[in-house]
């Protein structure tokens, strides 16, 4: 998201995130799970947001289930598509 909508590059977004994690001002309310994202992010295609809500998901033991085609190809993420909805 911050990469399309704000034409921020990718590595732009990575430092930002790394110089949250390193700033000891911040608090991070699960700093294990930003941290995972953080990891997932840097390694693939999907937005941080996307990597964040995969991390929580895995840290809780649920099962991921998205429509996102870049979210879709992470391992534990299971894509939804339309012949899934309709039973096909």
């Amino acid at each position: 998201m911050l990469e399309s909508a704000y034409g921020f590059e990718k590595s732009q977004v990575l430092a930002v995130l790394q110089a949250m994690l390193a700033n000891k001002s911040w608090v991070l309310q699960h700093a294990d799970c930003f941290v995972a994202a953080l990891e997932q992010f840097a390694s693939s295609n999907a937005g941080f947001a996307d990597c964040l809500i995969l991390a929580a998901s895995q840290q809780e033991n649920l099962a991921l289930w998205t429509f996102d085609r870049k979210l879709g190809k992470l391992q534990g993420v299971q894509r939804l598509t339309a012949e899934m909805l309709k039973g096909e």
